[in-house]
């Protein structure tokens, strides 16, 4: 594939398509070639990502540290449901949930789900009357732990657990 055929200067530059492996290019001045190689650049899991960029080298699953899991909501049939994390297909999620109203109950996380490799989850547990549940989710990988994200004051949730 050339780089620079468009350009058509007094020399083009020619190289094969630049992904990880052996890679060669050329330089065509018109009334002499030269031949040369280019460094590799290598993705040693080969999940796509440049082992220099990749959190996980060795991991065909991970290429990313988790970030903050964003967007968990509720739906009717009560089906948590959040955005998904885009650091490999080895992430996993955790669920916890904290009842909101329910008097003397000091605020904590009373029920969890790990290890939930789909950004959803049916919650049959229906809360007392006047209680509301409340949500916090985080994805989790062999790269690290993301967060549990931050309350209304703009505090980092602390780990419960």
């Amino acid at each position: 594939m050339l780089l620079t055929d468009a350009l058509r200067f007094p020399f083009s530059i020619g190289s094969d398509v630049l992904v990880a492996g052996e890679q060669s290019g050329y330089l065509d001045f018109g009334f002499i070639g030269l031949h040369f190689d280019i460094p590799t650049v290598d993705d040693t899991d080969r999940d796509g990502v440049v082992d220099f960029l990749d959190s996980a080298p060795l991991d065909p699953t991970i290429f990313a540290f988790p970030c903050e899991v964003k967007h968990p909501f509720v739906e009717l049939d009560t089906t948590v449901s959040w955005d998904p994390i885009d650091a490999g297909s080895g992430t996993t999620y955790e669920l916890l949930h904290d009842p909101v109203g329910l008097p003397g109950k000091v605020a904590g996380w009373s029920a969890s789900w790990f290890g939930l490799t789909s950004p959803s989850l049916l919650d049959d547990e229906v809360p007392l009357p006047g209680v509301a549940w409340s949500y916090v989710a985080r994805a989790r990988n062999s790269s690290g732990v993301g967060t549990l994200g931050y309350d209304f004051e703009g505090c980092e949730r602390t780990d419960p657990f």
